[in-house]
């Protein structure tokens, strides 16, 4: 009988994905002016994170967390959370 392999969970930073993808491409948008850069480059950036995996380091499930973009509990536990 054939081991079963360990769930494994990787956690994206959504927020952090965003901003990097916004910034990283010119501004790209569709045929009606929506701004698409920031979401086309966060899916390929996303892509690219399982595309360039080991088959070995490969999840079985994926999470992507965003920031709630206002003071949250964790400001409260560490005052400098995100401060910069």
């Amino acid at each position: 009988m054939a081991e079963k392999k360990p769930e494994h969970l990787y956690l994206v930073d959504g927020s952090g994905f965003i901003f990097r993808a916004y910034h990283a491409l010119p501004p790209l948008t569709r045929h009606d002016g929506l701004p698409v850069n920031a979401v086309m480059g966060f899916c390929n950036m996303l892509f690219k994170l399982l595309r360039d995996l080991d088959d070995n380091e490969r999840p079985t499930h994926l999470a992507v967390i965003f920031d709630a973009g206002r003071k949250t509990f964790r400001n409260e536990i560490y005052p400098d959370y995100k401060a910069h």
